[in-house]
């Protein structure tokens, strides 16, 4: 699976802003997935341009770990959910935080595994994890 930001970023700049950016806003509009309907109400109001160069700094950002070393010093009580698929197979540890595997799934777990992700999620709000 490849995600948005990656996705828009395959495209060269000009051809993104003069038609790709109005295809993906087509596509949330008239989606049967009511959350895409509500973000598209969102992408209408977004700059094309804007779109495009925070999709490039956000796959920047993730591929050089920056996000994980951000989220490793500011947050006191960690646990890294992570996709059983995932590229990141660090065992236990993720840049010395904990990590739990979502079976079946891969960067998108919520998505890919709604069920298992659920379960998890509700043991770490309850603390049994």
């Amino acid at each position: 699976i490849e995600t948005l930001t990656k996705k828009t970023i395959s495209y060269d700049k000009n051809s993104f802003i003069s038609e790709k950016f109005d295809k993906l806003l087509d596509k949330c509009e008239n989606s049967d997935c009511l959350y895409l309907n509500h973000w598209s109400k969102s992408l209408k109001k977004t700059s094309k341009e804007a779109f495009y160069e925070l999709s490039k700094e956000c796959v920047r950002l993730s591929e050089s770990n920056m996000l994980l070393n951000y989220f490793k010093v500011f947050f006191k009580k960690k646990i890294y959910l992570l996709g059983e698929y995932s590229k990141n197979k660090n065992g236990d540890y993720l840049n010395g935080v904990y990590s739990l595997k979502i079976r079946s799934s891969g960067h998108f777990a919520f998505f890919e595994n709604k069920l298992e992700f659920g379960r998890m999620f509700n043991k770490l709000i309850l603390n049994r994890i």
